[in-house]
């Protein structure tokens, strides 16, 4: 039978964890609710040049796009995710004719580079304002631009933040699961 410190310290861990799983569920789900609102019914085309019309007027919301105007591609730098071995999204930088206007391109498992259509489907948002940093450890140094980052999930639709609106409130619910059971079953002193 265990000793009572070791009950105690099993709880105050349920406890941490049912904290933390709430409080990251609310971020998660909030995160996705504020992409899902703006969406929109069915995707808006335009170019990139519309996207970021100068550099002062970037969009903070996302947009469900069929974004053209995308013309070169940074096949040299290539971030691949995996699941296992694998490649389950590309990631890598691309432009407009003019190198103006970047963005932060995630393919599917299924486009490599120089294989993305003339008019690519997708959510657009201004980047994350931590992104170049990332990028930047990655190995990918980013030009001086003088119009903000963007990023594109190809072929995401709004079913994409939904799912993420969906593990918010899981990870809520199971962080609140354990918070009531450290509650009920903690040791009384």
């Amino acid at each position: 039978m265990p000793n009572d410190a070791t009950r105690q310290r099993k709880f105050i861990v349920l406890a941490v964890l049912g904290l933390f799983l709430m409080v990251a569920g609310i971020g998660v789900g909030y995160d996705g609710w504020r992409d899902y609102r703006t969406l929109g019914t069915a995707p808006v085309d335009m170019t990139l040049e519309q996207a970021l019309p100068s550099p002062s007027t970037t969009p903070d919301d996302a947009r469900w796009v069929i974004l053209a105007g995308v013309t070169q591609f940074d096949c040299n730098s290539i971030l691949n995710e995996h699941v296992g071995t694998t490649v389950t999204h590309q990631q890598y930088l691309a432009t407009d004719e003019a190198n103006e206007r970047f963005i932060f391109l995630k393919t599917d498992g299924h486009t490599t580079c120089g294989q993305v259509p003339q008019y690519i489907p997708g959510i657009l948002k201004k980047a994350d304002p931590g992104l170049p940093a990332w990028l930047k450890d990655k190995g990918i140094n980013l030009p001086t631009m003088k119009y903000p980052l963007l990023e594109l999930e190809m072929n995401a639709t709004p079913s994409s933040p939904k799912i993420q609106i969906y593990t918010g409130v899981g990870m809520f619910l199971f962080g609140l699961i354990a918070a009531i059971i450290f509650f009920r079953l903690r040791p009384h002193s």
